[in-house]
C-alpha cells in the first residue's frame, strides 16, 4: 500500500532505540514517506515548533519528555492539534493504553510492531488528515470571499464582522466550548455569503426593493448553505 496522495506526506519518528528508528526509518521510506527523526521527545517538540508534520509515530519511553507528553502537547497546539499520532509501547495494560488515549493519540499499537497493521494505520490516518486539510483550505476560501460580498455592499458596514464578534463574545458569556465559539464566528462571517448570487442592480438598489427583486434576495441563505456545504 504505497502513499497516492498529491505531496509525499512527512512523518516524524520519535524512538530512543537508535536500531529500532533505523528500522521504522527506512521502512517508511520505502513507503514513499518522506521522515524525520527524533532520538527524545525534547528533540521532537523542537521539531514540531518549526514544522508540523503529516503524522507523528512516538514511543512512550523516551529521554528527558516522555511519549504521553509530546503527544499531549502536539494536540493541545492550534498549530498541530490535527496532525495524527500513533503512540508505540512494549506495555500491553490498559491503563497505559488509556493514558495514551486521553492525551490525545489517534492510535496505540503494541511492540514489536506488526509492519503491515502499521503501514495501513498509517495511511489511514494520513488520508484522513488530507480531507481535514482540504476542508480547511475550502473554509478559508469562503471567509475570503464573504468578504468580498460585504465589501459590494457599503450599505453594511462590517456588518458580518460584527455579527461574528458579537455572536462569539454571547458564546463565552454562556460558557460555551472552544469549538463551538470558532463555529458561532463562522457563522457570524458566512451568514450573508450567498449574496455573491444576488446582481448588483438589486443588492445596491438605491430604493425600495419590488416583490420580484424580494424574491431574489431572500434566495440568498440557501445559495450560501449550498456554498458552505463542503466545509462539514
Amino acid at each position: 500500500m504505497s502513499v497516492t496522495l498529491n505531496h509525499r506526506p512527512r512523518v516524524l519518528v520519535v524512538e530512543d532505540d537508535d536500531h529500532i528508528r533505523e528500522l521504522m526509518v527506512a521502512f517508511l521510506r520505502h513507503l514513499g514517506y518522506q521522515v524525520v527523526e527524533a532520538a527524545d521527545g525534547q528533540c521532537a517538540l523542537d521539531e514540531l515548533a518549526v514544522r508540523a508534520p503529516d503524522a507523528l509515530l512516538c514511543d512512550i519511553l523516551l529521554p528527558r519528555v516522555n511519549g504521553i507528553e509530546v503527544v499531549r502537547r502536539l494536540k493541545e497546539d492550534p498549530r498541530t492539534r490535527l496532525v495524527p499520532a500513533i503512540v508505540l509501547t512494549a506495555r500491553r495494560d490498559a491503563a497505559t493504553r488509556m493514558r495514551a488515549l486521553a492525551a490525545g493519540a489517534d492510535d496505540v499499537l503494541t511492540k514489536p510492531v506488526e509492519i503491515g497493521e502499521l503501514r495501513t494505520r498509517l495511511h489511514n490516518l494520513i488520508r484522513l488528515k488530507a480531507c481535514t486539510d482540504e476542508l480547511e483550505s475550502a473554509e478559508t476560501v469562503l471567509c475570503a470571499l464573504a468578504e468580498i460580498v460585504e465589501a459590494r455592499d457599503p450599505h453594511t458596514g462590517r456588518h458580518c464582522l460584527r455579527l461574528a464578534t458579537y455572536g462569539e463574545m454571547l458564546g463565552k458569556e454562556l460558557g460555551l466550548p472552544a469549538d463551538d465559539l470558532k463555529a458561532l464566528r463562522q457563522a457570524g462571517v458566512l451568514h450573508d455569503v450567498g449574496k455573491i448570487a444576488v446582481p448588483d442592480s438589486i443588492l445596491l438598489k438605491a430604493g425600495p426593493l419590488t416583490p420580484e427583486e424580494w424574491t431574489i434576495m431572500r434566495q440568498h441563505p440557501e445559495t450560501g448553505e449550498r456554498l458552505c456545504r463542503p466545509m462539514k
